[in-house]
C-alpha cells in the first residue's frame, strides 16, 4: 500500500505469552484520529494503542474506519500450541453494527509459529488483507517484512477467518484490514563466568 506509514508496537518486556489486540482506526485525511480497542489480552492493549495513533494511510482512505489485529507472538511457543487458533468470535470483539458494519469481525487469528533456525530474533511485520464475502483470507500485501519470517506469517494470516463485512442491506461484501504480527525478543543466555586464576 503506497504512502502508508505503519508503526509496530514494542512487546511488552515483562509480558511472557502472547495475546491479540483487535482494534479500529478512525481516521481523518489519512492521520488517525481515534484508536477503538475491541477486543484486547492485556498487558497488549497499550503498547498496541500508543503505536497503532501514529499510523497515517493514504488519503483515499480518508474517512474509512480500518480494522487492526495485531498479534503478539512468544517465539518459545511449538507448533502444537498454535496451529488450531484462537477463536475471537462475536462474544469476545463487538463491533458495533451502525459503525462499522463495513468491517469484518476476526473469528480466528492462528499465531505464526517461529522457525527455531530464523535469523530473526524479535521485530514485526505488518501486512494488508483482502477479506473475502464469505470472511476468508483472499488476499495479502506484505508492507514490513521481517526477514525470513515473512513467509511463515502470511502462512498463517492465510488462515485468519472473520466474519464479513456487510453493506447498506445487510449482504456480505469483500472488505480489508491490517495485520500486525510482533515477536518477543528471544532471551539470551547470560555468558558463562570467566576462568578462576
Amino acid at each position: 500500500m503506497t504512502g502508508a506509514i505503519v508503526v509496530c508496537p514494542p512487546y511488552p518486556p515483562l509480558a511472557v505469552p502472547g495475546g491479540n489486540v483487535v482494534a479500529v482506526l478512525e481516521l481523518a485525511k489519512g492521520s488517525v484520529s481515534r484508536v477503538v480497542v475491541l477486543y484486547g489480552d492485556e498487558p497488549f492493549v497499550e503498547p498496541a494503542r500508543v503505536a497503532l495513533a501514529k499510523w497515517r494511510l493514504p488519503k483515499e482512505r480518508e474517512d474509512k474506519p480500518t480494522l487492526v489485529v495485531v498479534n503478539f507472538r512468544d517465539p518459545y511457543l511449538t507448533m502444537d500450541a498454535t496451529k488450531s487458533g484462537i477463536v475471537l468470535g462475536p462474544g469476545s470483539s463487538t463491533i458495533n453494527p451502525d459503525r462499522y458494519a463495513s468491517l469484518p469481525v476476526p473469528t480466528l487469528v492462528v499465531d505464526p509459529f517461529y522457525q527455531t533456525h530464523s535469523r530473526v530474533v524479535m521485530g514485526a511485520s505488518v501486512l494488508h488483507l483482502r477479506i473475502a464475502e464469505n470472511g476468508s483470507v483472499g488476499g495479502v500485501e506484505v508492507i514490513q517484512e521481517l526477514g525470513d519470517q515473512t513467509r511463515i506469517i502470511v502462512d498463517s494470516v492465510k488462515k485468519w477467518n472473520s466474519i464479513p463485512a456487510r453493506d447498506d442491506g445487510g449482504r456480505p461484501v469483500a472488505s480489508d484490514a491490517f495485520a500486525v504480527c510482533v515477536y518477543r525478543p528471544l532471551v539470551q543466555a547470560p555468558p558463562p563466568p570467566a576462568p578462576a586464576r
